[in-house]
């Protein structure tokens, strides 16, 4: 994403490669709408005909090129990631904050973005809801199930231990493979807003 600067100039060289005329009449709404991204600036210009009188953002959204770009974007989001902000407004992540598609508030880019997303988000809450059971590896599920009959109550990591390896637990047991399983449940549950917290020298608790 680029900085107003940076924008105010792409803006001006796009007006003169495309002879817009409204350029003045259109230039804040424009820039504001683009969020930094010069591809999505470019695309409003050529989707706004000469003799319009105002900017819409639905409109905007209708025009097969913006479409076919937030599609694009859309499309380069992982599962975990288009799952999360489907279910959850607030939803971000390494991915979205490195990319600037969304701020650490969790505040999308443009705002003709937010309602390209609004539309999915109204779109997915007419289709089946997925439940925890399917995020999880059968590991994973045994533990959040442990965590869950004790919420908000310590679970050793012995407890975890004897869990997974059962009779063989003192033989198999290590830190890094329970702190790896935590690590993934974390990542799976925070999309149904749920938290692990660790509890030092003792264990974790689950926090609905």
């Amino acid at each position: 994403m680029f900085g107003d600067e940076d924008m105010l100039m792409s803006f001006k060289k796009a007006v003169n490669d495309m002879n817009f005329d409204n350029s003045n009449k259109y230039k804040d709404i424009i820039l504001k709408l683009s969020g930094g991204h010069v591809g999505l600036l470019r695309a409003m210009i050529r989707s706004v005909p000469n003799n319009t009188s105002l900017i819409k953002e639905d409109d905007l959204l209708k025009t097969n090129e913006i479409e076919h770009m937030f599609s694009k974007i859309w499309g380069g989001f992982s599962e975990e990631t288009q799952l999360g902000v489907l279910q959850n407004n607030t939803f971000t992540n390494e991915y979205l904050l490195k990319t600037k598609l969304k701020d650490s508030t969790g505040k999308w880019f443009s705002s003709l973005f937010k309602l390209f997303v609004k539309n999915l988000q109204s779109h997915n809450d007419n289709s089946p809801k997925v439940d925890i059971q399917d995020l999880l590896s059968y590991q994973e599920l045994l533990v959040y199930n442990l965590l869950s009959s004790r919420n908000g109550q310590i679970v050793t990591k012995e407890d975890i231990a004897k869990l997974i390896w059962k009779e063989e637990w003192l033989e198999k047991y290590l830190d890094w493979a329970i702190a790896q399983i935590i690590s993934q449940l974390r990542k799976k549950l925070s999309l149904k807003s749920i938290t692990i917290k660790a509890s030092k020298g003792e264990g974790y608790v689950l926090i609905v």
